[in-house]
């Protein structure tokens, strides 16, 4: 069974296979904004700009990110740990969640956010 287009058929092989890999690409394109534009017309109720209009909660979660040679937190966590401050001080929420990766003695993203978020 063939499931090429009528016109595709007449073409050499080279220019078939530049139409298939193109048809490919555009799928996959079409896919990639597709679902992109449906994450953002989902969350878009979920986003602030203004800290007076998030609602309160328990608990904000920063969510681990990378922590530089030097120990400092990567300018994301950062930001995400200075946000989660202004919340807890702003009286949005009462508890601050950290997580990150410990796997190893080496490699901890909890404590120095902890440690960020005491100072």
């Amino acid at each position: 069974m063939n499931y090429l287009p009528i016109f595709a058929k007449s073409l050499p092989l080279l220019r078939r296979f530049v139409w298939w890999i193109l048809s490919i690409f555009i799928l996959v394109v079409l896919a990639i904004l597709t679902t992109s534009f449906i994450v953002n017309i989902k969350t878009k109720a979920y986003i602030y700009s203004d800290i007076n209009s998030i609602p309160r909660a328990q608990t904000v979660l920063i969510p681990g990110a990378a922590i530089l040679y030097s120990g400092e937190l990567s300018p994301i966590l950062r930001d995400r740990a200075n946000a989660a401050t202004l919340l807890y001080n702003s009286g949005k929420v009462t508890k601050i969640l950290v997580s990150g990766d410990n796997s190893t003695l080496a490699h901890n993203e909890v404590n120095p956010v902890r440690e960020y978020l005491l100072k």
